[in-house]
Order: C-alpha cells, then structure tokens, then sequence
C-alpha cells in the first residue's frame, strides 16, 4: 500500500519525466552559405601560391539579401587570408557559386 505522501511524489515524479520527454529543444537558426574563391586566371606573379583558394561566410535568415551577406563576409575572410598578396589578388575573388541554407 502507497501512503498519501508517496503517491504524490510518484505523481509529480511521473509528470517530471513526461515533461522531459516531450519537449523538444528549439530547432536551429537557417543561416546562409556563402563561398569565394581567387580565380586560376589570377596572375602568377604575385598570385600563383593563392590561386584557387577557398573562404565561406556566414549570415543568419534565408532570404536574396542574407545571401548577398553571407558571400560578403565569404570575401572579407578570403582577403584576410591572402596576407601580403591582398592588393593584387583580392581583385580575381570570384563569389558567383549559390549560397546553401544550413542550420546552425
């Protein structure tokens, strides 16, 4: 036999873990992918170590404009990657491939 006290505490016990077990935590953010990359028709001289080379960036939401963002922060994080050929080389970035949603 349960006594009164020690049912209610299985009661709530029993509420706790059907709580637990239905909630669900909140879904990720869609934010959007974007890439650039430094064309092979870079110049040799000072480009040939940096040709080909590959940035993503990043932007929350899933709309034209995120994307645009996205590859802007994709540019920024190439740039600051080429270290001393930034001058010359930031000028053959290319950042025409399509953004992905992803979920962060």
């Amino acid at each position: 036999m349960i006594k009164p006290f020690g049912m209610a505490a299985a009661l709530a016990a029993t509420c706790m873990i059907n709580a637990t077990m239905t909630h669900s935590p909140a879904s990720a953010a869609p934010y959007q992918l974007g890439s650039c990359n430094v064309t092979q028709q870079a110049p040799k001289n000072p480009c040939q170590n940096v040709r080909g080379k590959r940035a993503t960036g990043v932007h929350p939401g899933t709309e034209h404009q995120d994307c645009t963002d996205a590859k802007a922060n994709a540019r920024t994080n190439l740039v600051n990657s080429l270290k001393g050929n930034v001058q010359q080389c930031s000028h053959y970035i290319q950042c025409n491939n399509a953004c992905r949603v992803i979920q962060k």
